[in-house]
């Protein structure tokens, strides 16, 4: 694996910091107290198991949800998706989040051997 020719892009900077974050901050800035103790709960009832990232602290991530740095924004586009309904965003958010979702699906992918078949 070379990830400077096998990666699109700097998926850090690029990705995690600009896209996941202004999605979770678009889903997140609204909430109160309550809505901040249902999605921990939810998230926290998640299964890691086959992910690549580690056990998740849920109520570290609503505490401190404004300043979360990349591998928080990795979890959360992973399992996000599975925690939030109508009670928690809009529908356009939703739909945001599961194509956010798609997108990191397609960027995390660890080796690239055909380019131009990926594109």
């Amino acid at each position: 694996l070379d990830p400077h020719r096998d990666s699109p892009c700097e998926i850090l900077h690029t990705f995690l910091l600009g896209n996941d974050k202004y999605v979770w901050h678009e889903t997140n800035k609204a909430w109160d107290k309550t809505k901040d103790d249902l999605f921990a709960v939810r998230l926290q009832s998640s299964s890691t198991d086959g992910l690549s990232i580690p056990p998740l602290r849920s109520q570290y991530l609503l505490q401190y949800k404004n300043s979360l740095i990349g591998k928080h924004f990795k979890a959360l586009q992973q399992l996000a998706v599975f925690h939030l309904d109508d009670t928690l965003c809009s529908k356009a958010v939703f739909d945001l989040w599961k194509a956010n979702g798609e997108l990191g699906a397609l960027i995390w992918y660890p080796e690239i051997k055909d380019m131009d078949g990926y594109l």
